[in-house]
């Protein structure tokens, strides 16, 4: 198992407010995590980091103390730690006050692979050839979608396409998307934010991926959404199973 990553200022903000960990446990246990955050530079950039660091750190002590039996559970508890975290810090410093972030969390544990999610970071899974997208972002636009009042097509372009509905750190609570699959040898697992997906679609990320090694795809991918505009941050984390 092998984790690469990178995270990109992109061609228009001052300041990267997106932040990854990834944390190789054992042979067999593996996470990454990508945040994008919100809420002015300083606020936006304390959020993401403080998110991913938090979460992290969560997995560790909880592993390090023995197998977990509910992965969903752990997921979710790790979240809503991060979350408390945020949002007093938003409580306590007015500077601090509105900033959140998205999560997405990619873990491979005893076989299967566990993710998690907030807001609209993506996860991605490529197997035997074929990419599907393991999220559903938290999104205006895809509530519209899923109403049938937009297209998918439509959705990619659409002016309201980055107002997202949930995010850690703004509300005193937070729920999260929580799904688990079994894992096959060759299967790559991609975590990406928006600035990647607002101007990549599944199937160009998909062909970038099974044409080049893992570590050169991320710099194609990134460049890519930067040739394209390149408006946002931009980060993209792959784990190879």
């Amino acid at each position: 198992m092998k984790v690469y990553s990178k995270t990109d200022i992109g061609l228009v903000r001052q300041s990267n407010q997106d932040f990854i960990i990834n944390k190789i446990f054992s042979e067999s246990t593996a996470w990454s995590i990508v945040c994008d955050g919100m809420g002015g530079a300083k606020a936006g950039d304390v959020a993401s980091k403080t998110a991913a660091i938090k979460i992290s750190e969560f997995f560790e002590f909880s592993l390090e103390k023995g197998p977990a039996n509910d992965m969903c559970q752990l997921h979710l508890e790790a979240i809503k730690y991060a979350n408390k975290i945020i949002f007093q810090s938003t409580l306590k410093n007015e500077e601090l006050k509105g900033m959140g972030t998205t999560v997405v969390i990619a873990m491979v544990y005893e076989n299967c692979l566990h993710i998690s999610h907030v807001g609209d970071s993506r996860a991605y899974l490529i197997r035997d050839d074929i990419i599907t997208q393991l999220t559903v972002d938290h999104s205006v636009v895809q509530e519209m979608v899923e109403k049938g009042e937009i297209t998918e097509e439509a959705a990619q372009k659409h002016p309201r396409k980055n107002l997202i509905t949930k995010a850690l750190g703004v509300n005193e609570t937070i729920t999260c998307d929580y799904n688990k699959i079994k894992v096959q040898k060759n299967d790559i697992i991609m975590l990406c934010t928006d600035g990647l997906t607002n101007y990549l679609n599944s199937e160009e990320i998909q062909k970038i991926l099974l044409e080049n090694n893992s570590e050169n795809s991320i710099d194609i991918l990134i460049n890519q959404a930067k040739n394209l505009g390149g408006n946002d941050n931009i980060t993209v984390s792959v784990i190879e199973i």
